[in-house]
């Protein structure tokens, strides 16, 4: 199978670090991508040599090859089947003894004679090959799965090139040319088509491929007709409003996406979604609630999808150091290709939001406008601690020069005061709450501050020196505070119902009572200090309660004040927190009877 070179025009470079990129772009990062697939497949017919199953690998190359002469459009939409691409890493991965996994080598090595054939019977070509069955499954992809007998092992796939069929023990099988269509003994692939304003789009809707399960975890059974069918409207009514008010990232789609496979998510009625770098043109999702929800995490997926692609092409960073960052949309800290992902899925998300607060019903303007200005905010951080780090490669520094560029031209476009105020609260919640977690301050740092404090002495000012952990997981990714935020932006009967079951500290925040919300959050402190959503919130409280300098002192360097706090009180003393962070702010000085003013 020939290979090409695959140079990246600048303007098309500068589209994608802008955060876009035209269908022609996605048409270049495509071509990258079938030459990966195709390297992937060599390396993996040279490393399976000599192991059970390679004849059936070899005979799918050989057809593929020999189609690729005479129908290369054909063999190049199979080859760029984004199951291929996870389907060769694992089998690499474990010839090579990088992932462990009882049996099935062999079947999965045939999965290449099943590509082959299905290329074949779109091709309309002439063509006898066996392929693999799976626990009573005989996958073609792309088109669908037929029945096998127990214990069945294999099939034959044939076509004279009007019509394919499938034999197995116990009878043939009718193949139908395109996905969608049932007969006999055959479960096809469904397609999700929808079009709107001239822009159409045709993807899989992946319920089958037992390969999809190697790039996504939670890939969910057999969906039922009605299940389907919902898919189906959702994907539409999304699609509908990606084409009339967003449509650049639709054209982009259009270009690339080739796959929705369905997941099955953990938590009902929590969305989950994801996309992998060796799937390129598959988004993996449960189904979401709406269509706008649809419409933004085809967006968010598809700009993961874009980068990877991109640094197929082109590395962006050298992981040197092995630095981990705070990334505003983790609670744990990242590697700097995560943040660059994480980043660059974000800014896409950020302008859905910024068009989407001026289209939007007046109900649903407000969480568009709030979601705008959050992560508007926390994508301009993390672009800012990207730029910062000395691990990108030239390429990788005018890339996030371009990212920067792009939120730089939002900041400009105004947010309601309140909502803006709310969001910026909704970013500091999340970075104290994080640098808790996963800021261990230096032990012999935190016993100068103790002695200082016990002598009356000022804090040090010397920076406190902090190793980055992986601290315990929290036990919801949202507070309950930011889930009341959220009710009150969205269903304001809901969030009165819900703050009587809220905490009161919460509640009196969220309605702006913010001294009887700082006095909550000190008595929740001193019952449960280790409690980090309650330092969050007093600091929040005096941030938006008439006292800023103390909020910031809370909020800026919380794991200092903690560590500092929990060191004061094994020796017995009971430290105001406030008074405390305004010591570390060298705004208070303690004394031996009490705090005195400097």
């Amino acid at each position: 199978m020939s290979l090409a070179t695959h140079p990246l025009p600048s303007a098309q470079f500068g589209q994608l670090s802008a955060g876009g990129g035209d269908a022609a772009t996605v048409r270049t990062l495509r071509a990258g991508q079938l030459s990966k697939h195709i390297l992937l497949i060599r390396a993996l017919t040279d490393a399976a040599a000599g192991h059970p199953g390679d004849d059936r690998l070899i005979r799918g190359y050989e057809l593929l090859s020999s189609l690729q002469r005479t129908h290369r459009a054909e063999v190049d939409a199979s080859v760029l089947h984004p199951h291929v691409g996870a389907w060769a890493v694992r089998c690499l991965e474990r010839l090579y003894g990088v992932t462990e996994a009882d049996g099935g080598l062999e079947t999965d090595l045939g999965y290449l004679a099943a590509v082959a054939a299905a290329t074949a019977i779109r091709a309309g070509v002439p063509f006898e090959i066996d392929v693999p069955v799976r626990d009573g499954e005989i996958l073609l992809p792309g088109l669908g799965v037929g029945a096998a007998s127990s214990g069945t092992k294999e099939a034959a796939v044939q076509s004279d090139g009007r019509g394919a069929q499938v034999t197995v023990s116990g009878g043939r099988i009718q193949v139908p040319p395109e996905p969608g269509h049932a007969s006999g003994g055959w479960t096809p692939i469904r397609r999700l088509r929808a079009s709107a304003d001239g822009l159409e789009i045709a993807v899989d809707l992946d319920d089958l491929d037992p390969c999809r399960g190697y790039a996504y975890p939670e890939v969910a059974g057999r969906l039922t007709d009605a299940e389907a069918h919902e898919w189906g409207r959702v994907f539409a009514d999304g699609w509908l409003i990606l084409v009339r008010h967003h449509r650049p990232y639709a054209e982009s789609l259009a270009a690339g996406l080739r796959s929705l496979v369905a997941q099955a998510s953990p938590v009902p009625g929590r969305s989950i979604s994801a996309t992998s770098a060796d799937a390129f043109g598959s988004i993996a999702l449960s189904r979401p609630a709406d269509a706008a929800t649809f419409a933004v995490t085809l967006i968010h997926e598809f700009q993961h999808a874009k980068l990877g692609a991109l640094i197929d092409l082109m590395p962006l960073y050298e992981a040197r150091t092995g630095t981990r960052y705070y990334a505003p949309w983790r609670d744990d800290p990242r590697p700097l290709g995560g943040l660059l992902q994480g980043t660059y899925a974000f800014l896409g998300e950020t302008d859905f939001w910024r068009v989407r607060r001026t289209v939007a019903s007046a109900a649903s303007a407000g969480l568009a406008s709030f979601k705008f200005a959050r992560w508007r905010e926390q994508t301009a951080l993390a672009a800012d601690e990207l730029a910062g780090s000395p691990e990108l490669t030239d390429a990788g520094r005018r890339f996030v020069e371009g990212i920067r560029s792009t939120i730089r031209s939002w900041v400009s476009e105004a947010v309601p005061p309140g909502l803006a105020a709310q969001a910026s609260d909704s970013a500091a919640d999340h970075r104290g709450r994080w640098r808790v977690r996963n800021l261990n301050p230096a032990a012999d740092a935190i016993s100068i501050l103790t002695s200082q404090w016990q002598r009356a002495e000022p804090a040090s000012a010397e920076p406190v020196r902090t190793d980055v952990v992986s601290g315990p997981a929290p036990a919801a990714t949202e507070t309950a505070r930011f889930r009341l935020r959220h009710l009150r932006l969205t269903d304001q009967d809901q969030f009165e119902a819900a703050c009587a079951e809220a905490s009161g500290a919460d509640v009196a925040y969220l309605h702006g009572d913010y001294d009887q919300a700082a006095r909550s959050y000190r008595a929740a402190i001193a019952s449960a200090p280790d409690c980090v959503t309650n330092w969050a919130g007093l600091g929040l409280a005096r941030l938006r309660g008439g006292d800023p300098a103390t909020g910031r002192a809370l909020l800026e360097r919380p794991e200092v004040l903690l560590a500092l706090y929990r060191a004061l009180s094994d020796v017995g003393e009971d430290p105001d927190p406030e008074d405390l962070a305004r010591w570390l702010d060298g705004t208070y000085r303690p004394g031996r009877r009490g705090i005195s003013h400097e």
